[in-house]
């Protein structure tokens, strides 16, 4: 047991040690939000240039 709180320890030290990997995760993380975000967006810009116009 005293391996595996040692693991955990160092598991939850290591964001606190390394700002920038933490920063990097949370970059890439946006992004997937932005570049979802502009797929949806997409989406519906093809669907209204189909509605036929009256």
């Amino acid at each position: 047991m005293v391996l595996a709180w040692h693991q955990l320890g160092r598991t939850l030290t290591d964001p606190l040690r390394n700002p920038a990997a933490q920063e990097a995760a949370m970059v890439q993380k946006k992004l997937q939000q932005v570049q979802a975000r502009a797929a949806e967006l997409a989406a519906q810009r093809e669907v209204v240039s189909q509605v036929p116009l009256q």
